[in-house]
């Protein structure tokens, strides 16, 4: 268990969603056992695991575990958003929180680098950390860094992209506690990283990326969300475009941002109509007017480019 000398470490809440995870959950805790300057309090949720996951994280005893229930409706979203609303009302304000996936392996550092680049800011702003991550196959053998990105983070990128997986992000008291606010487990969210992202930025806050990965992010038959790297990951996006996916998903997170509208700065309110009015109006030339006024803008050029073409065509 934690070492008494290390007790002016500051203390980081990971929160671990389990399902299924018996085949790489060791390596992973082996690698939460392995963070270096920081304390960890991991907080864990079973969304209804038929394997041994359950007494393979009981077993675990190099952190103090907390057992938390899972949200009725399933699925890892849901599962990681409960557990914020549980965990960060009683975080104290120089306490830091981090979402754990069940099949990776975090470097060494990781944690301790996102304290160091939080650290510095009012603890008052909303903020995150994110950064690349290292694809590795099913046996941990290395295919690739995830994309760099070129461009900054802001709320202007947040509404139409998240390039920043789950599993790097960790959050300052403050942006939890905004995380926490709406109570986003019953909201039908797409995904917790993307409202996240959007959620923080929007409120005014920053969203801090760190070009060095951060952790080996594992490629298997059951990820939930595979990597974003390769022309593989480039057709998949092309064609949930093409299907009307990614309008979907723009949807539900318009309707999740309506009902929390009073925390966007005016700015960013002033942006979102904007993006709201480029997917709704009903000529062409409204809409390109509308998505120009929005400012909104994906990584790279031809991410962008595609981004007009869909609005173009209705499909934003």
């Amino acid at each position: 268990m934690n070492d008494p000398v290390q007790a002016d470490l500051p203390l980081v809440h990971v929160l671990l969603a389990v399902y299924n995870g018996e085949r790489h959950l060791p390596a992973q805790l082996a690698s939460l056992a392995a963070q270096t300057g920081v304390r960890v309090r991991l907080h864990v949720a079973d969304d209804g695991s038929s394997d041994a996951s359950v007494a393979i994280v009981r077993a675990f005893d190099a952190w103090p575990v907390v057992w938390h229930a899972r949200h009725p409706r399933g699925g890892a979203s849901a599962n990681f958003l409960n557990l914020i609303c549980q965990v960060a009302p009683a975080m104290g304000p120089d306490e830091w929180l981090s979402l754990c996936d069940q099949d990776d392996i975090w470097h060494a550092d990781k944690l301790a680098r996102a304290v160091a680049a939080l650290r510095g800011l009012p603890s008052e702003l909303p903020a995150a950390y994110g950064a690349r991550t290292l694809a590795v196959d099913a046996g941990d053998r290395p295919l690739g860094p995830s994309f760099l990105a070129q461009r900054p983070t802001g709320f202007a990128n947040a509404l139409v992209q998240c390039f920043m997986g789950g599993n790097t992000l960790v959050f300052n008291a403050a942006a939890a506690a905004l995380l926490a606010r709406g109570g986003f487990a019953d909201s039908g969210v797409i995904a917790h990283d993307w409202l996240a992202y959007q959620l923080i930025t929007g409120a005014g806050g920053r969203f801090v990326y760190d070009p060095e990965p951060c952790l080996r992010y594992r490629q298997h038959g059951d990820n939930a969300v595979g990597s974003n790297r390769g022309w593989r990951a480039k057709a998949l996006r092309l064609r949930s475009l093409a299907a009307g996916d990614y309008r979907e998903w723009n949807g539900r997170n318009i309707a999740t941002l309506q009902s929390i509208r009073s925390v966007l700065t005016p700015e960013n309110a002033g942006r979102f109509d904007a993006f709201v009015r480029a997917r709704s109006a009903r000529w062409p030339w409204q809409r390109l007017a509308a998505l120009a006024r929005s400012g909104v803008y994906r990584q790279r050029a031809l991410q962008t480019a595609a981004l007009w073409l869909a609005c173009l065509a209705g499909k934003l």
